[in-house]
């Protein structure tokens, strides 16, 4: 219910930690998700269900959520090896094909991968491979998550990839992390606003004043080719 009434659509499943507590735990968070009416991507009771979009229309257009994780902690927890299960990226060809699929029926798909090095300020050199194999597939947006810190942006093809956007949640202090506000214009270009955070006491709230351009300017110094103005705007170098 609480999630439901912050107005959250849909939310990824694929991580390394989906499965901590079994494959009963987990059916339970599809159940719970159900009940409350918000659609879930990534994981599955079948490999269909996981590796499916979701489509979300809005003004008119179609928007279509996918993800899978390129970081489990054991292969079990692979849809391939049993179910349920996450939707896996190791070898990126399946995720490939989905994003293909999507396209055809959608205005705009969002790619979120959990992958990358905990800790490591720099995409690790597969996740730039597997991105542009996902905007080469048809991908508007890549987002990703899992090493704890942020990384930089980059544009391929025009299209805009978030290596990761950090810890949201995690420890009792962050000392830097984003949301992102997103805007797709009617001609399907994307604009992209960084909202920096931080977290004390276990509370996320939004950065003002030096700390806020702190967390641009480091962005900006880690992005391959993009670069974060001061009113947090993503723009392509």
């Amino acid at each position: 219910q609480w999630y439901a009434g912050m107005g959250i659509d849909v939310v990824s499943l694929a991580n390394n930690h989906a499965l901590d507590f079994g494959k009963d735990a987990l059916t339970d968070t599809f159940s719970t998700l159900d009940q409350a009416g918000i659609n879930y991507v990534g994981a599955g009771s079948s490999k269909e269900r996981a590796k499916a979009a979701i489509i979300i229309e809005k003004n008119k257009k179609k928007f279509g959520f996918l993800s899978a994780s390129r970081v489990i902690p054991v292969t079990s927890w692979n849809l391939d090896e049993g179910q349920p299960g996450l939707f896996c990226t190791y070898d990126p060809s399946q995720l490939v094909t989905e994003i293909a699929k999507a396209k055809q029926v959608c205005d705009y798909v969002v790619v979120y991968v959990h992958w990358g090095i905990e800790y490591q300020a720099k995409p690790a050199e597969y996740q730039v491979n597997m991105a542009k194999q996902y905007i080469d597939a048809g991908a508007d947006l890549v987002l990703g998550a899992h090493p704890h810190v942020l990384q930089g942006f980059e544009f391929y093809k025009g299209k805009a990839i978030v290596y990761s956007m950090g810890n949201f949640v995690f420890t009792k202090n962050i000392a830097s992390t984003m949301a992102l506000k997103v805007v797709v214009t009617p001609d399907n270009q994307t604009q992209i606003q960084v909202l920096p955070g931080k977290a004390e006491n276990a509370y996320t709230r939004l950065c003002e004043g030096t700390q806020r351009q702190e967390i641009i300017d480091y962005l900006t110094s880690i992005s391959i080719n993009a670069t974060v103005d001061a009113q947090g705007m993503v723009h392509e170098n």
